[in-house]
């Protein structure tokens, strides 16, 4: 009876051990499952991080292009107003660089409006702000320009002293 008893522990014991191996392998086999899922987890991770990355730089140049066209846009209506008023502007800083020097500054502020005046008369498109506030030593100099002038040459700021060097130049 005991030895009988004994073999039915020894089965059982033998079965146990099958299936702790077993379980041990199944679990082995799990965790290697597990590591490669977790190596995917972070894999899947970095490719969101790369394209959510590259999202965000796709929507901000897309941001900086449609403010560009909006730049570009308002340029070429600059432009075509521009290109409208061109042969005025021209004819009156023609105008104003031909007979401009010959005269004191008072006259040629006057000289300037009867031009702009004349301009008017004959339907000759130009801007009107060309004429008054002596922007128009702004159309025949750049800001850069003027800016070396008052470095380089000392030159004084107020618009005798630039109409002067307009002249010259």
């Amino acid at each position: 009876m005991l030895q009988g008893v004994s073999e039915s522990l020894l089965l059982q014991k033998n079965r146990a051990d099958e299936t702790i191996f077993t379980l041990g392998a199944d679990i082995e086999r799990f965790k290697e499952e597990y590591a490669t899922a977790i190596r995917d987890i972070d894999s899947i991770k970095m490719e969101m991080d790369s394209v959510h990355s590259k999202v965000c730089r796709a929507e901000h140049l897309l941001s900086s292009l449609s403010n560009e066209e909006k730049r570009w846009k308002e340029r070429e209506s600059k432009f075509d107003s521009h290109l409208k008023t061109l042969a005025g502007d021209s004819l009156l800083a023609a105008a104003f660089v031909t007979y401009g020097p010959m005269f004191d500054y008072q006259t040629r502020i006057r000289l300037k409006r009867d031009w702009e005046k004349i301009a008017l008369n004959l339907g000759l498109p130009h801007r009107p702000s060309l004429i008054g506030n002596d922007l128009l030593i702004g159309y025949l100099s750049k800001a850069a320009q003027r800016l070396e002038w008052q470095t380089s040459f000392e030159l004084p700021t107020d618009s005798l002293s630039v109409s002067e060097k307009v002249y010259i130049c």
